[in-house]
């Protein structure tokens, strides 16, 4: 007679292979292959990165050695500028003063005394020093006098009058100073 199974087969335990020391020999191989591709591929990221990074610096010097330049140029023409400004300052100043030493001589000329000469006149900051010769100390006198009467002059001081011998004459030499007011 024949025997028909109809429930099936019983489903068989297939039984576990045991480890063999070839697959853990490959496992390995395959562990160390990938360690190696993946330090490979992040030394050469790492070396690109510092490659471009180097390429970079260098651009970098060579712009900041161009901007230092051009702020070194900017330095010079800001000096430049302030002695421009400085120059423009003292020409302003001259000619705003232009006319004084022209008041000056001509208020010295109406004040001064016969037997009376001027050798040397310097006018700074408003303090005019007139050294000369007279005759007499009569004639420097007069002209002191003469200055302080005058509205262009102010705190006139004598500071100096010596008996000398000029060109075998005997004359007074003389140092005055004085507040120049416009």
């Amino acid at each position: 007679m024949i025997k028909i199974n109809l429930i099936g087969e019983e489903k068989r335990k297939k039984k576990k292979k045991p480890f063999k020391l070839r697959n853990v020999t490959t496992l390995f191989i395959i562990i160390m292959v990938l360690t190696v591709l993946i330090n490979g591929g992040a030394f050469a990221y790492l070396y690109l990165t510092v490659t471009n990074l180097e390429e970079e610096k260098k651009k970098n010097e060579v712009i900041l050695a161009d901007l230092n330049k051009k702020i070194g140029e900017v330095k010079r023409l800001e000096e430049m500028n302030k002695e421009i400004a400085n120059r423009k300052n003292i020409i302003q100043e001259i000619t705003k003063n232009k006319p004084i030493p022209i008041k000056l001589m001509n208020e010295i000329n109406q004040t001064m005394p016969e037997g009376l000469w001027i050798t040397g006149i310097k006018y700074e900051n408003k303090v005019a020093k007139i050294e000369g010769i007279a005759l007499t100390n009569l004639s420097i006198v007069g002209f002191i006098e003469n200055l302080k009467n005058s509205k262009f002059a102010t705190n006139v001081y004598l500071q100096e009058s010596n008996q000398i011998d000029f060109e075998k004459v005997l004359v007074y030499r003389y140092i005055l100073t004085f507040q120049v007011v416009i």
